[in-house]
C-alpha cells in the first residue's frame, strides 16, 4: 500500500537542447524465499525503496549530426534486498535478505556523432560509487558445532555487480 512520486522539471533552451532535475522514488515488492527445509535464511524478505535525485544535459549539436547527453545522479537505497548464499558449510541455497540502506552516487555520459550517411561513431561512460551506507550484521543462529552462522557487511562495502566504472565506443 502506498504510493510513490516522481517530479521532473524541464527547461528547453532551444529544439536540440534542454537540461532537467528529477525526483523520483521507486520500490520493489519483497516475497518470499523458496527455501529447503533446512535453510537457515529467513523464510521472507522485505520490499525495499529507493529515492533517486538526478540533473542532466539532453543535446543535439550540428544540425543533429552530434547528440551528447550527460546525467549525475544519488540514490539512496532503504531495506534493500540481497541475494545471499545460505551460510551453512557443505549446503547450497540462495536466498534474498534486506540490508539496512545504501547510497548511489554517479555520473553517465553519452555521444553520437554521424561522419556521414554511413557511418557513426557513439561511446558512452559511467561511473557510480554504489556502496552500503552503515554496517549490518546478520544472525541466522548456530550451525549443528554451535558455531554462529551469520555474517556482517562492512559501512562501505561495495553493492554486489556495480562496477565503478563502464564505457563503449562503437563505429
Amino acid at each position: 500500500s502506498g504510493s510513490v512520486g516522481k517530479l521532473n522539471l524541464t527547461y528547453r533552451f532551444d529544439e536540440d537542447r534542454l537540461v532537467y532535475a528529477t525526483y523520483s522514488e521507486g520500490f520493489r515488492v519483497g516475497g518470499s524465499n523458496p527455501l529447503k527445509q533446512q535453510s537457515v535464511l529467513p523464510r521472507q524478505y522485505a520490499s525495499d525503496q529507493l529515492k533517486n535525485y538526478e540533473i542532466g544535459l539532453k543535446s543535439e549539436w550540428l544540425d543533429n549530426r552530434l547528440r551528447f547527453n550527460i546525467a549525475a545522479y544519488y540514490m539512496k537505497w532503504e531495506d534493500f534486498a540481497v541475494q545471499i548464499e545460505d551460510p551453512q558449510k557443505g549446503f547450497f541455497q540462495l536466498g534474498f535478505v534486506n540490508l539496512p540502506s545504501a547510497e548511489i552516487p554517479g555520473v553517465e555520459a553519452e555521444f553520437a556523432f554521424s561522419i556521414n550517411e554511413n557511418w557513426t561513431l557513439d561511446a558512452s561512460a559511467s561511473w557510480n560509487d554504489a556502496q552500503v551506507d552503515g554496517a549490518a550484521s546478520l544472525d541466522f543462529g548456530e550451525d549443528e558445532q554451535g558455531n554462529p552462522l551469520g555474517f556482517t557487511v562492512q559501512d562501505g562495502a561495495r553493492l554486489p555487480i556495480t562496477p565503478d566504472w563502464q564505457a563503449t565506443f562503437g563505429i
